[in-house]
């Protein structure tokens, strides 16, 4: 009976230090740091990541899930490293900048365009502006394309549209479209 406690006490000892060995492999994900999130938190930045503690470490896999990070549209700025962490595994280090969510849209008088004009056109193109998400720069530049649309078929094809972005805050921004109709084209 003290042989097989003896030999169940050195197997249970063998496979703790075969555990520690195996958490320390070199191809395995010993940790992820994420740096600079200021609205999204860490949980739900590591389910978008979708990559875990304790994974295989493929650097494929790292780019892929970089690419659908990227593609959330919430980021401005991603950057990834891997280092070597102290159980010998990769340590993956996240630095995050989070595009700035915007708070307001104005558009600059003119006699040519009113505001309901500009909000009808963009509604007929369903081109839409989300207060209170991250800022898309797509966006901006649809509508300013738009507003020169509108502004050529009432006869200024000169007229200029410029979007002036505004700091509110650190993470927030003000959309100001500034609009010069030019002069009126004749035929």
């Amino acid at each position: 009976m003290k042989i097989l406690t003896r030999a169940l006490l050195l197997a249970l000892v063998l496979a703790l230090s075969l555990s520690s060995v195996v958490r320390a492999q070199p191809g395995t994900v010993e940790d992820i740091t994420v740096q600079g999130l200021s609205r999204m938190t860490t949980q739900a930045f590591m389910h978008a990541l979708a990559i875990k503690v304790g994974d295989p470490y493929d650097p494929a896999q790292v780019r892929h899930r970089y690419k659908a990070l990227w593609n959330l549209g919430i980021f401005e700025d991603i950057t990834v490293h891997a280092e070597t962490g102290a159980q010998g595994g990769t340590v993956l280090v996240f630095k995050i900048k989070e595009r700035p969510t915007l708070t307001s849209v104005s558009y600059e008088d003119n006699s040519v365009a009113t505001r309901t004009n500009i909000e009808d056109r963009l509604d007929e193109r369903d081109i839409k502006f989300r207060l209170g998400k991250p800022l898309d720069m797509g966006t901006i530049f649809i509508v300013e394309s738009a507003i020169r649309d509108l502004m050529a078929e009432k006869g200024f094809l000169n007229a200029t549209v410029e979007a002036e972005i505004q700091k509110v805050t650190e993470t927030t921004r003000a959309v100001h479209f500034k609009i010069t109709p030019g002069g009126k084209t004749r035929i």
